[in-house]
């Protein structure tokens, strides 16, 4: 079974925190039934942690975890800090399969987004 782990960074705001929340939320609706299912994580300042989430993934039988970096860009937490803690977790759990996945801000889509609502503002 897959499970994804979407990443934030998390705020010490709760209300910054549940907008993420409530974005799984509204993405967990639009996947396919059975294809996935998708959990927040938070980097800092929030619960659950990577490792937090990862572990009700496993305990859930994903076999396969996807990691989902909701950043815009290539920084230290990109590209450092979550691929170091997914080490640590491929060690703890070795029978799991882990993939980071590219992060939001390289998707090819997020210009259309962002054009899309643009236009919509005219």
């Amino acid at each position: 079974m897959r499970g994804i782990v979407f990443v934030a960074h998390g705020s010490k705001k709760a209300s910054s925190n549940d907008e993420v929340l409530a974005l799984v939320e509204r993405l967990n609706a639009k996947m396919a039934p059975g294809k996935a299912d998708i959990t927040a994580a938070f980097l800092e300042f929030a619960q659950p942690d990577i490792p937090q989430a990862v572990k009700a993934k496993i305990d859930a039988k994903c076999t396969r975890i996807d990691i989902y970096p909701y950043f815009l860009n290539t920084g230290k937490h990109v590209g450092t800090d979550i691929p170091q803690i997914i080490e640590e977790l491929k060690k703890l759990y070795p029978d799991t399969a882990f993939r980071i996945l590219p992060h939001f801000g390289s998707s090819m889509s997020l210009a259309d987004i962002i054009l899309n609502d643009l236009e919509g503002l005219a």
